[in-house]
């Protein structure tokens, strides 16, 4: 089992994630899973769950982190895509004996030493400026930082 721990940022239409060891973000899969028909209907929570213990099921990391946002604001389809995509993560790596820590962003703006002032994503791109692997600047940076101050709070 390896020693990192799996950063999670969530949006109504994917999960992105990034995997953090001894510090470093590592280019492996999975980065994101998409979050089918906003999980309006029974049978898309079951293919996000079918998706994510088979895309997951090769990451053996004994903690997993999921920034969560001050508020979840917005059209409730959405918000119910993102709250319903947290949970069935939370489920499926709670399946796989794995550890998840709803981290918000205070916690984790302080754990990295960062500002509470400014934009989050701003603060984060001058902590890591250089992506590591797709979808960087859809969510995966967020959820490299997740990781690392997890890793920090430990």
């Amino acid at each position: 089992m390896s020693q990192g721990v799996l950063g999670v940022i969530s949006t109504p239409k994917a999960l992105y994630f990034a995997l953090v060891e001894d510090g470093a973000v590592l280019d492996t899969s999975p980065q994101k899973v998409e979050v089918p028909d906003h999980l309006q209907s029974p049978a898309s929570l079951d293919a996000l769950a079918t998706e994510m213990r088979r895309q997951l099921a090769p990451i053996r990391v004994p903690s997993a982190a999921i920034l969560v946002p001050n508020e979840y604001g917005g059209a409730v389809k959405a918000t119910t895509a993102r709250v319903g995509a947290e949970t069935v993560f939370r489920m499926v790596m709670n399946v796989m004996g794995v550890q998840v820590d709803l981290l918000n962003r205070k916690r984790a703006r302080s754990l990295m030493g960062l500002s509470q002032k400014g934009l989050l994503d701003d603060l984060v791109k001058e902590l890591l400026p250089a992506a590591v692997g797709k979808y960087w600047s859809e969510g995966r940076r967020l959820a490299a930082f997740a990781a690392m101050a997890a890793d920090k709070g430990a």
